[in-house]
């Protein structure tokens, strides 16, 4: 289950700030890292998806165009 957290927490670039932030909480070292592991509860488990959503596809459609270029 920590694989799912961690990978997904790489792939978006979110930032354990960026988690707290959006959750409330200082919990991002429990739900990203081995250390203390613990799954979070439904409601923060929605932020943590809005935040997620929200940070993929980040990148705008000119930037992406010209690194497609190169």
């Amino acid at each position: 289950m920590i694989d799912y957290f961690k990978e997904e927490k790489a792939r978006t670039g979110v930032t354990n700030k960026e988690i707290n932030q959006a959750t409330g909480t200082q919990m991002a070292s429990h739900w990203f890292t081995a250390s203390q592991w613990q799954l979070p509860n439904a409601e923060q488990y929605q932020k943590l998806q809005a935040l997620f959503t929200q940070k993929a596809l980040e990148q705008d459609y000119d930037t992406l165009e010209t690194e497609a270029g190169d």
